[in-house]
């Protein structure tokens, strides 16, 4: 177990309903129900291009998710991105 969450980089719940965010140094973000039997996670976002960190939350009414993390550097600055996705579709809906 401590092998598990020594790779757990985020882990957030929605309080509108049973979904759950987790996000790993795999640079995998994954989208969970907790009602769902087979346990296996509703969507997943790959990042492993990427090589940052990937972290996310859900807004307060609980439509949404965003993922954030670092897209790209210029010079030594990193160029940040946020992504936000409709949790029922899940599907990203706004790049910024």
């Amino acid at each position: 177990i401590s092998l598990l969450f020594s790779s757990i980089i985020c882990l957030e719940l929605n309080l509108a309903n049973d979904l759950f965010l987790s996000s790993g140094k795999d640079q995998k973000f994954k989208l969970w129900d907790l009602n769902k039997e087979d346990g296996a996670p509703l969507a997943v976002v790959g990042l492993s291009n990427k090589k940052s960190l990937v972290i996310g939350n859900f807004d307060p009414a609980g439509v949404l998710f965003a993922i954030a993390y670092v897209d790209s550097h210029v010079g030594e600055n990193p160029v940040n991105k946020i992504r936000l996705y409709d949790v029922e579709k899940y599907s990203e809906v706004f790049i910024f």
